[in-house]
């Protein structure tokens, strides 16, 4: 319909963590674990999340 190649939905879709490729619970944490959100003290975030779960 588009005239895009499944391949290149599919690497796109890869790519980006935010696009879901299978259904999820009802809730979905994610948490960013990049370098400049660990130097932002995101391992912090993820260690209390872990802790509450």
């Amino acid at each position: 319909i588009l005239g895009v190649a499944p391949m290149r939905v599919y690497e796109v879709a890869t790519f980006y963590t935010m696009f879901l490729r299978k259904p999820v619970g009802k809730y979905h944490i994610q948490i960013c674990t990049t370098t400049p959100c660990m130097l932002c003290d995101s391992d912090s975030i993820l260690e209390a999340i872990q802790n509450k779960l």
